[in-house]
């Protein structure tokens, strides 16, 4: 068990004094952080003062560099997945697909998109999602059909998943697709990715 009672902010956030104890004493005293007043420390030993020195973080990625190295890798027909609250689970589950149509971009004022509020300055995409078509009984392939009609998305909504494909690999269009190449293409998630995906939620 260890706790930290230091009372200058200035020392806990530099050498971070801890109290520790090796075996939790269930002494009422100690259970108020009252240590002085145990009268089981033969039972249970002595509180002891350790200094944890405040870890450096330099070099690591924030997660606002981690967002932004992201969004940089976003472009067209790259597929994306974002985890679904459980209130707005559907036929598709806890997690949905989309594919992108281009590269990200900051907002340059607020916008309202389908129903969503889009601040000013957030990172974010334009897209499609895809909707599950069926479940193939035999191996539990999910098969997908992209959406025609474009939408926004917001990139800190993403699961930070790159280079998911499908079993075609990763769906391709160009200037002359129409209205029939999302009608009619079909796309393959194998069994296992999708658990990938679940188990990352």
């Amino acid at each position: 068990m260890s706790c930290g009672l230091c009372m200058d902010d200035e020392q806990a956030m530099r050498s971070g004094p801890l109290t520790h104890l090796d075996i939790f004493c269930p002494y009422a005293p100690c259970c108020r952080l009252d240590f002085a007043l145990c009268e089981m420390t033969a039972v249970f030993g002595t509180v002891q003062v350790s200094n944890v020195k405040r870890a450096s973080s330099t070099g690591l990625p924030s997660q606002t560099e981690s967002l932004q190295e992201f969004a940089a890798w976003l472009d067209k027909d790259k597929l994306v997945a974002f985890r679904v609250e459980s209130d707005e689970h559907t036929i598709e589950d806890s997690v949905w697909l989309a594919l992108l149509d281009g590269k990200a971009f900051a907002l340059e004022q607020d916008e309202l998109h389908a129903g969503q509020h889009f601040e000013k300055g957030w990172s974010v995409v334009r897209g499609h999602w895809f909707s599950l078509a069926r479940t193939e009984r035999a191996g539990g392939t999910r098969v997908y059909k992209a959406l025609e009609e474009q939408t926004l998305f917001n990139v800190q909504s993403m699961m930070k998943i790159k280079d998911l494909k499908f079993l075609q690999g990763v769906p391709k269009r160009t200037r002359l697709s129409t209205a029939a190449w999302y009608k009619n293409n079909e796309f393959s998630l194998h069994r296992e990715t999708y658990q990938l995906l679940v188990d990352s939620l």
